[in-house]
């Protein structure tokens, strides 16, 4: 919480974003709900 140069960078990777092409958020959403099933299945129930 004490890194204000790594606030500046999320928000400099939120500004990327705002810019981006528009292919980029459904490709994101993909790939982020691909991490969780992973993670789901990997980490599973027992840790």
């Amino acid at each position: 919480m004490s890194h204000p140069i790594g606030l500046f960078h999320l928000s400099a990777e939120a500004g990327r974003l705002a810019i981006a092409p528009p292919w980029v958020i459904p490709v994101g959403l993909l790939l982020f709900a691909g991490i969780l099933v992973i993670a789901s299945r990997t980490g599973g129930e027992g840790g």
